[in-house]
C-alpha cells in the first residue's frame, strides 16, 4: 500500500502515513448480496473459435482413396492384356500379352510366367531374348544369362 497524499510506502495495518501524517483510508468493497432465489453465475469470456486444421484422418482417407484408384487402374489395365491366344511356350490359354521390341506380341500363360524357363524355380525376372520371344527366369539364371550376353558382345 501507498499513501494517497504523498505516495510513501505504508506498512500493513498503518492508520497514518509516516511521512506526511495523513490518515490512511482503507477502501472496502461493498458486499454483493444476490437476489432471493437466484444464483450468481460467473462470467466467462467467449471462447476463441477453434483453429482450422487439416485433420490427420482426412489425410489418411485421401491417401487410401488415391491408392484405391491407382489399384483399380492397374487392375483394369491388366484385364486388357488377357488374351485367348495360345501360350508361345506350352500352348495353354488364357495368356497375358507382352509387347515386343519388334512391335509384335508374346503370349505367355500363368504357368510359364511363374516358373524359370531354364531351371524351373520361381521366376522373378522377364525379358526379351535374342530370338525376339519373352522369357521368364529366376534371378540366378538371369545373372548367368547376362554374363553370357556380355561375354559374346
Amino acid at each position: 500500500m501507498f499513501c494517497g497524499n504523498c505516495g510513501a510506502p505504508l506498512k500493513e495495518g498503518a492508520k497514518f502515513c509516516p511521512q506526511c501524517g495523513t490518515p490512511v483510508k482503507t477502501e472496502t468493497l461493498p458486499e454483493v448480496i444476490p437476489a432471493a432465489g437466484k444464483e450468481i453465475q460467473p462470467v466467462t469470456p467467449p471462447a476463441a473459435p477453434p483453429a482450422k486444421r487439416f485433420k490427420r484422418s482426412s489425410l489418411v482417407m485421401w491417401a487410401c482413396g488415391i491408392l484405391l484408384v491407382c489399384g483399380l487402374g492397374f487392375g483394369v489395365s491388366q484385364l486388357f492384356r488377357i488374351s485367348m491366344e495360345p501360350c508361345d511356350w506350352c500352348g495353354r490359354t488364357p495368356t497375358l500379352s507382352y509387347q515386343l521390341s519388334s512391335g509384335g506380341y508374346a503370349y505367355i500363360c500363368k504357368n510359364c510366367r511363374t516358373h524359370c524357363m531354364l531351371c524351373g524355380r520361381r521366376a522373378t525376372r522377364h525379358h526379351e531374348n535374342l530370338l525376339g520371344t519373352m522369357v521368364f527366369l529366376c534371378s540366378d539364371c538371369d545373372r548367368e544369362l547376362q554374363e553370357l550376353y556380355e561375354a559374346f558382345s
